[in-house]
């Protein structure tokens, strides 16, 4: 799911505050390697500070059970002798491969299981985030376009116009539905944008762009092809709003849920909710809904008690049902926590600076 890394002045004076005060990791001494299950592996993007060039990528086999896995970290340097390269923000795994966007650097690269690298791509715009469909990785790009690329090929073979600083991007009903947040023009008289893109996936073509709450960032789709938008607002006064596409266009708000970061399995959208007081102190909400039912299932759906500190990102696995958030104070290392549907703790990894996204890589045994 996007879970994907979102700009905003807070997050973004931090990540300038730390940027200077990083270290390339070419240097270090090489970890070592540990090769992935031949059936399934956990792989987490860590998109390191701003500007510091220190984007790794982290691997732990899902086979073992055990509370505490062994963590494989730097695996693309372990593999490649060279950086993923600066802020990764995205990671999707889609065939026998792995996709990773790079945002800072401009490039999207593309490994094997293993690590190894197949291939890395440049970009105009800088990669946000990925969605996959009929062996097509869909890229959306920060200067204002969505790339397809050919998962055979691996050559960008179309690209469309979409609106402002496009973030995630999701499938539905044979349509890509794109948020277009504005996000760079935050500052400036013309503001965020405020239009979710519907791109026909048969033409590659812009058929309609729905008018939503300002600044949408993430977007989830149901099994019934509706797609739930979440609109960050300005941070100041104008709030966040839950809303929700159907498929004819029409835009509907979901009253009572507010969203910082969520992602979907099947009809259940989980959801992280930060909220601050006036002395900028964060209060967190984890809260469960039912797409299908189009009701909120609970307003706490973890164990208490077990409530990741810090919690930064979410993803969910559409295979097991399992939800993964990360956490991370922007300053030091973070980790990932897994839960199951029912907000039972199961495993914690340990990983590297900022875990942004994990993405899940199932081969079946021949």
């Amino acid at each position: 799911m996007k879970t994907c890394k979102i700009y905003h002045l807070a997050a973004a004076g931090i990540l300038c505050m730390y940027a200077f005060t990083s270290c390339d990791k070419g240097n270090e001494p090489e970890p070592p390697i540990v090769e992935p299950s031949d059936t399934s592996g956990i792989y987490f993007l860590n998109s390191g500070s701003y500007g510091g060039n220190n984007t790794t990528l982290d691997f732990a086999s899902l086979a073992s059970d055990e509370a505490e896995p062994e963590v494989t970290h730097d695996l693309f340097f372990a593999k490649n002798k060279r950086n993923l390269g600066d802020t990764g923000n995205d990671i999707i795994a889609y065939g026998s491969k792995l996709y990773i966007a790079v945002s800072g650097s401009k490039t999207v690269e593309v490994i094997a299981p293993d690590g190894t690298s197949i291939k890395q791509l440049s970009f105009d715009g800088d990669p946000r985030c990925f969605a996959a469909d009929g062996g097509k990785v869909y890229i959306t790009l920060y200067n204002g376009f969505v790339a397809r690329l050919d998962t055979s090929s691996l050559a960008v073979d179309r690209t469309v116009q979409v609106g402002r600083n496009p973030e995630q991007i999701v499938v539905a009903g044979g349509k890509l539905y794109v948020a277009n947040s504005g996000g760079l023009d935050f500052a400036s008289e013309i503001g965020y944008d405020r239009t979710v893109s519907i791109i026909d996936i048969a033409t590659f073509a812009e058929t309609q762009k729905v008018e939503v709450g300002i600044n949408p960032t993430s977007v989830v789709a149901d099994s019934e092809g509706d797609v739930y938008v979440a609109s960050m607002g300005n941070y100041v006064d104008i709030p966040a709003v839950f809303q929700r596409i159907d498929k004819d266009g029409r835009v509907t708000i979901v009253e009572g849920v507010t969203v910082s970061e969520m992602a979907s399995a099947g009809d259940r959208i989980y959801i992280l909710s930060s909220q601050y007081d006036e002395n900028w102190i964060p209060s967190y909400a984890f809260i469960s809904f039912d797409a299908g039912q189009e009701r909120v299932l609970s307003t706490h759906f973890i164990e208490s008690g077990s409530e990741p500190p810090a919690p930064y990102k979410i993803f969910a696995d559409t295979y097991t049902g399992n939800i993964y958030i990360s956490s991370s104070n922007y300053l030091n290392n973070g980790d990932f926590y897994e839960y199951d549907a029912q907000g039972k703790q199961l495993r914690h990894w340990e990983l590297g600076l900022n875990p942004v996204k994990a993405a899940i890589m199932r081969i079946p045994n021949p």
